[in-house]
């Protein structure tokens, strides 16, 4: 064992109280912690080999430190580390995930505009938010499938800058998943990191919410909606923004954050309506109402997979085109040549995604057969 390297991974990493033990929340995961484990995660040393955290346990005071240097082994608070791999570094291009927004820096922000949630805060405001993330979906739909958008347009003056609208348009998707993690602090799991990843074919931000499995449905609901509640509020501040400038930028990035809360209400993509379904549905698992709903969910699901497919055939199809036409003429490239690779690489996240949830509903439907036997 001499030369393994091992990493104190949860060094550094927030940690909130939650009851008789701490959250410690990382970018993708929650772990319960007693308070021992955190204190020893907080002062063992961020690396190093068997004999240097030995040494480092017994300058805590701590008897039989190789014993627990095993159990810490054993627990996952320490773990072998792992050196660079040609996998990996793929995986990292086509599946890019680092965080942007620190969770302590979070509660910061907020204990400093004295907006820090209280305790109960979602039972006591759960009518409001639901009334407000309403708004920002009807604005959303009227502002997608209606034909508002190019009478308003008709009314406002300018061009919208591409970067000042994509500016505007990044800056939602991060209100909307600050809108997760202070629902999530305020019903006591602590604010939660936010990243970038990549979900199908699209760039997108997240907020790791894992951990809610202790909470009432009313506080899991709460979470879910938090984002459309933040992203409501901010379009309202752009519609406000646009009535006072008629700036045609502050219409079209409502118009922009319209189409993505739509994306977010399908329920049959990895959305904030599709764990809300999720949340409802953990919550009566055996009532036969419920089962008989979620076998409809499942057989839409199913439609909509099918739907999924059949565009990925013609848009491998669509490809496939162009590739024989760049073979054929390689000069080509030069000038379409991102579109197959762009193509390419939506095609195989959709069909991986797709796959990927087939088999979940697969389980969940075999599930339904079992409990029905």
């Amino acid at each position: 064992m001499n030369g393994i390297i091992y990493e104190n991974h949860f060094k550094g990493e927030y940690a909130v109280e939650n009851g008789d033990a701490s959250l410690l929340i990382t970018s993708t995961s929650c772990y319960r912690v007693k308070e021992e484990i955190l204190g020893l995660v907080e002062h063992l040393p961020a690396e190093g080999g068997r004999e240097f955290f030995v040494a480092a346990l017994e300058q805590l005071g701590i008897e039989k430190c190789a014993s627990i240097f095993d159990r810490l082994l054993e627990l996952g608070v320490l773990r072998r580390k792992q050196g660079r791999t040609l996998r990996g570094f793929v995986r990292g291009l086509l599946l890019p995930n680092f965080r942007l927004i620190p969770a302590a820096l979070q509660q910061k922000f907020f204990e400093f505009l004295r907006l820090a949630p209280s305790p109960g805060w979602p039972d006591r405001n759960f009518g409001k938010v639901t009334l407000l993330a309403a708004a920002g979906v009807l604005i959303g739909l009227a502002g997608s499938y209606t034909g508002i958008y190019p009478q308003l347009a008709k009314l406002s003056s300018g061009e919208p800058a591409t970067l000042q609208l994509l500016a505007l348009v990044l800056l939602g998707s991060v209100v909307h998943e600050l809108g997760h993690s202070y629902a999530a602090a305020a019903a006591g799991i602590g604010f939660r990191p936010i990243g970038f990843s990549v979900y199908l074919f699209m760039p997108v931000f997240y907020a790791n919410v894992s951990g809610m499995e202790r909470l009432t449905l009313r506080e899991k609901a709460a979470i879910d909606m938090g984002g459309f509640f933040a992203q409501s509020a901010y379009l309202l501040s752009l519609l406000a923004l646009w009535v006072f400038t008629r700036s045609l930028l502050f219409l079209a990035a409502v118009k922009w954050m319209s189409l993505i809360m739509v994306f977010n209400m399908n329920p049959f993509l990895r959305t904030d309506c599709y764990w809300l379904y999720k949340d409802f549905r953990k919550n009566f698992p055996d009532n036969r109402a419920a089962d008989w709903f979620h076998r409809l969910y499942l057989a839409a699901f199913f439609c909509f997979s099918l739907y999924l497919f059949r565009y990925l055939y013609y848009q491998a199809g669509y490809v496939w085109s162009l590739l024989a036409a760049a073979w054929a003429r390689p000069a080509l490239l030069f000038s379409q040549g991102y579109k197959i690779i762009l193509g390419a690489y939506v095609i195989m996240m959709f069909f991986m995604g797709g796959v990927r949830r087939l088999q979940e509903t697969r389980q969940e439907w075999l599930e339904l057969k079992r409990r029905q036997v």
